[in-house]
């Protein structure tokens, strides 16, 4: 749960999936949101 938060916080749960339900640890990486992120570090955006 904490690792949830974490990534909420860091504002990048639309890269980074947790499944909360799984009795051990899973989780996912959307690579499209991924590679778009990459391509607007260090801009800003309004």
């Amino acid at each position: 749960m904490k690792l949830y938060h974490e990534v909420c916080e860091a504002h990048v749960a639309h890269i980074v999936s947790i499944d909360l339900k799984s009795e051990s640890f899973s989780c996912a990486i959307d690579e499209d949101a991924k590679a778009r992120a990459q391509t607007m570090y260090g801009k800003l955006l309004w």
